[in-house]
């Protein structure tokens, strides 16, 4: 009981001491031009997809490698911090119970396969459509 009360006391002490150094430092969103950022974004998008038509010479092929690109960053972190979970569930919440074991072993196994497919697909992807050695 001491032992569960010491570990609130501690994450108490954390939270107010992350409030006390938010409420510190001033944040002004107003110089920000949120909108401003997002058209910035949107042309280094389109222009990412032009350079992709160029070296695909196609519309088509320059937008699917544009998303599998895209797929093949955000897959990292998705992927990794899926397999988290599952190693969560299979080791520490699979101890007791047989069926949390099973869940965490096939997330992982999911979670990794996918992130397998998601790192070679745009190579495959090049290979087909430009030759293996253009």
């Amino acid at each position: 009981m001491v032992r569960k009360a010491g570990i609130m006391l501690i994450i108490i002490f954390v939270i107010l001491a992350l409030g006390a150094v938010l409420a510190v430092e001033e944040i002004d969103f107003a110089d920000r031009d949120i909108t401003h950022e997002l058209i910035e974004e949107r042309e280094r998008a389109r222009t990412r997809i032009d350079e992709f038509e160029e070296r695909y010479g196609s519309r088509a092929y320059g937008i699917t490698a544009f998303v599998l690109e895209q797929i093949r960053w955000w897959s990292l972190p998705i992927c990794f911090l899926g397999m988290a979970a599952g190693a969560v569930f299979q080791f520490a919440l699979g101890t007791r119970r047989l069926d949390m074991k099973q869940r965490g072993h096939r997330m992982m196994y999911a979670f990794g396969t996918l992130l397998i497919i998601a790192q070679v697909l745009p190579l495959l992807f090049a290979v087909v459509v430009r030759g293996w050695v253009t």
